[in-house]
């Protein structure tokens, strides 16, 4: 029907996406999740498709960088956590 996965780097993630993405996790009560939320290209509304307990990944970083992304992401974690 026209739809399309894209992966949108964190620091690229609107304030209002972060906002619904975090949101939805904590009411599942999860705090790594897979949330997707689909975007109307036409009035830019967003809107939540899912929210899973795993994050899919996928494993073809040509594809999708999601596991690159996630690794930068854990090590600077680990990097703020050994800061403090």
């Amino acid at each position: 029907m026209g739809a399309r996965e894209k992966f949108i780097p964190a620091s690229e993630v609107s304030a209002e996406m972060r906002q619904i993405a975090v949101k939805a996790a904590k009411v599942r009560k999860l705090e790594v999740a897979g949330v997707d939320i689909l975007i109307d290209e036409i009035t830019g509304e967003l809107w939540l498709l899912e929210v899973n307990r795993c994050p899919a990944f996928t494993y073809d970083p040509k594809a999708s960088p999601e596991l690159a992304a996630m690794a930068d992401f854990l090590a600077d974690e680990l990097n703020l956590s050994n800061k403090k």
